[in-house]
């Protein structure tokens, strides 16, 4: 092990060439792997005996080791300050993801301090407790105690939250303004780097992560097991605002690992078919009529594409445009009664007949329109290649997408755009209701000092009244059963009532310890559409590799307390 500069770093040998090398232990480590992609193989640590088995795992190793050496050994030089850079993503396979720079061991807390954003209670002051709009002031550097607060009593909560859906701006502050003014000393610290699970895993091992972190419903377990957090029993166990019987199950279901709830949902989201009205009247359409059963979407989709051969000119309907990209297959395959996970969560199921029926009619709603080739060239000729973009622009009829679309681009980015929204159609025979629906997730560091702020925190944030307005706000669901078919949630607004219904039947990606590393073989169509591999062969390659990762974590949990 040797350092260089700022930075700290590790010896690594190149496995094929035997030369030896020097790479930073940070956002680089990430390449740091034993795997081979693309037939290159990837440089091994030289300074592990074990091998690591993921890109997460090896990071948690390094960042482990790095701690080991002392704070000093890591990190930005004493006395200044990292910076954190931000930004968010939307891709293929992840509910919303954000980069930035990873802090050191040594200075993560002064960075964040630094870089992020101070929110107080004395800014807020009395004003702010009669009323829930009211603003807190956004001070830069600035603490508790330096802002009058009672001595002794000064806490910075450092969070690090989701881009879009921040804390310290817009309805996010205007409900945690009148919780700071009740609670004297404490001052929020916010970083946009919620959903950056190498830096947040970087941090916890080093020693210093932020008292909450925002991430996916799907990863919580990952982070539990791994040692980044801690379950939140004890806390809602004694809640007055938060129970557990009150939220919705299958939210439930994403976070608890072995009866344990490991992070607070407090953001979901759905999705629906939207029918673009214009388009559909101009392929002799009702709009009005969605399709209701497989065939009649395969049909409308036929009857409103443009093009020949592999040529396309118009889209009716590609299955894998919106939120969720290729996993959108999920959906007619749980609409079968296919299952990710068996039923004790310990075995990768994708090998069956649901799943090669729901394939095989997903792609030949492709064939019909031009082939997966042929939609691939098409889509590549706008300048931004989301299917929302490309519905925007006119180039298709119908897209499946959350529900918060509409508010978060359509109303924005195409005003006038008229839209018809509907649930995905049921297969011709049997089915039932299937709905694909991320959600953003708080945990609370395992390493927190913070812990019962940070769990006050999360409790303001989700109580029923506040979980409703920030729903509202973003279109997004609310965490409760009750909550979501409520008149100040649904105010008339006809798919607002249809979430409520749908959501009942809201599932996600595979959501179990590993999940992080499982995903991409989650994407069993790229290699069955594109011709690389048969549906048969595409699902049992994707699901043994799933199965590796899954049983490797489930024997790291094993030696977890309790």
């Amino acid at each position: 092990m040797l350092f260089a500069g700022s930075h700290c770093r590790v010896t690594v040998v190149d496995s094929v060439g035997k030369r030896t090398w020097t790479r930073p232990i940070g956002l680089e480590a990430r390449h740091v792997t034993g795997e081979t992609r693309n037939g290159r193989r990837f440089p091994m640590v030289k300074s592990f005996a074990a091998r690591p088995h993921s890109r997460r795992h090896l990071l948690v190793m390094l960042a482990g080791l790095a701690a080991t050496l002392g704070g000093v050994a890591c990190g930005t030089p004493s006395g200044s300050a990292a910076t954190a850079g931000s930004g968010t993503g939307a891709t293929s396979t992840t509910p919303g993801t954000t980069s930035g720079t990873t802090l050191g061991a040594s200075t993560a807390s002064q960075a964040s301090a630094s870089a992020g954003s101070t929110v107080t209670a004395a800014a807020t002051s009395a004003r702010a407790t009669s009323s829930a709009t009211a603003s807190s002031a956004a001070v830069s550097g600035t603490t508790a105690a330096q802002s009058g607060a009672p001595a002794g009593q000064g806490v910075a909560l450092q969070v690090w939250q989701e881009t879009l859906l921040p804390f310290d701006k817009d309805v996010g502050q205007q409900l945690t303004a009148p919780w700071l003014a009740a609670n004297l000393g404490l001052s929020l610290q916010t970083l946009p780097n919620g959903n950056n699970q190498d830096k947040f895993l970087a941090a916890a091992a080093g020693g210093v992560p932020p008292d909450l972190f925002s991430t996916g419903s799907w990863e919580v377990q990952s982070d539990y097991v791994d040692g980044a957090t801690t379950t939140l029993d004890q806390f809602i166990d004694r809640s007055k605002l938060v129970a557990k019987a009150d939220l919705w199950p299958s939210l439930l279901l994403d976070v608890t690992f072995r009866g344990s709830v490991t992070g607070l949902p407090y953001a979901p989201d759905t999705r629906y078919i939207y029918t673009r009205t214009d388009q559909a009247q101009q392929a002799g359409l009702d709009p009005n009529a969605p399709p209701k059963t497989w065939s009649a979407l395969q049909a409308a989709a036929q009857k409103a594409y443009k093009g020949s051969g592999a040529t396309v000119q118009h889209v009716g309907w590609f299955p894998f445009w919106g939120s969720g990209g290729d996993l959108l297959w999920m959906v007619p395959y749980w609409q079968l009664g296919g299952e990710l996970l068996n039923a004790d969560n310990t075995k990768v199921t994708f090998v069956n007949d649901q799943a090669i029926q729901a394939l095989n009619w997903l792609k030949r709603v492709v064939d019909l329109q031009g082939g997966w080739q042929g939609i691939d060239a098409f889509r590549k000729q706008y300048t931004t290649p989301s299917g929302e973009a490309i519905m925007m622009a006119g180039g298709t009829t119908y897209l499946h997408a959350t529900l918060s679309t509409r508010g978060e681009m359509f109303k924005v980015q195409a005003p006038t755009m008229q839209f018809a929204i509907s649930a995905y159609p049921l297969p011709d025979q049997g089915g039932v209701e299937a709905n694909y629906g991320g959600c953003h997730t708080l945990v609370i560091a395992k390493g927190s000092k913070h812990q019962e702020p940070a769990w006050s925190f999360i409790e303001n944030l989700v109580k029923s009244a506040n979980n409703i307005v920030y729903a509202d706000r973003y279109d997004l669901v609310p965490i409760r059963v009750a909550d979501t078919s409520a008149p100040a949630y649904v105010k008339n607004d006809p798919a607002r009532a249809l979430q409520a219904q749908q959501m009942q039947k809201r599932r996600f990606v595979i959501p179990a310890p590993g999940a992080i590393d499982m995903l991409k073989y989650e994407d069993v169509v790229t290699p069955f559409m594109s011709g690389k591999l048969t549906v048969q062969e595409s699902l049992q390659q994707m699901q043994q590799q799933a199965q590796v990762i899954l049983d490797q974590n489930l024997a790291k949990a094993k030696s977890l307390s309790g």
